[in-house]
């Protein structure tokens, strides 16, 4: 009997693999959710890194 055979059988059964598959997705969305977190905290060092190295040549530029 299939997995869909068993499913279609037996309600318990499809609750039960029901949870389990949307557990799977739970965490591969709280993965996604992380990477996206980090890449912003990422992005947004570099963008502070960026202004200050600009200003930086700013100055210099008008003291020249």
């Amino acid at each position: 009997m299939s997995t869909t055979d068993l499913e279609r059988t037996n309600l318990e059964a499809h609750v039960d693999l029901c949870a389990e598959r949307y557990k799977g997705l739970e965490t591969r969305l709280d993965n996604v959710e992380k990477a996206v977190k980090d890449l912003h905290t990422e992005m947004r060092t570099m963008h502070d890194e960026n202004m200050k190295a600009t200003q930086s040549t700013n100055k210099l530029l008008l003291g020249a």
